[in-house]
């Protein structure tokens, strides 16, 4: 069993290690989980580190993050100071 893909487009402003790690064993070997963050978060919650720790920790086999996207375009709420990264991690 297990899911090929799972997506989370990221509403909550922290994702837990905790959350990747279930996310991870949802998900087949070689399979995707692909999740955001939003750019101003990324840096101050050091995403990108808490990303290669489960790498080194074996839970993925490794992982890619764009550019900032923009984040609901097009919402007067948002406009475009806030925008998104895109974190595609691959299951071991």
């Amino acid at each position: 069993g297990g899911r090929r893909l799972l997506q989370l487009f990221n509403r909550a402003r922290d994702i837990p290690a905790a959350v990747l790690r279930e996310f991870a064993r949802l998900v087949r070997p070689g399979g995707t989980v692909l999740v955001t963050q939003r750019d101003d978060l990324f840096g101050e919650r050091a995403f990108g580190e808490s990303l290669r720790s489960l790498v080194d920790a074996g839970v993925f086999a490794d992982f890619a993050v764009t550019e900032p996207n923009p984040y609901l375009p097009n919402n007067p709420d948002f406009g475009s100071e806030l925008q998104v990264i895109y974190a595609v991690l691959t299951v071991s």
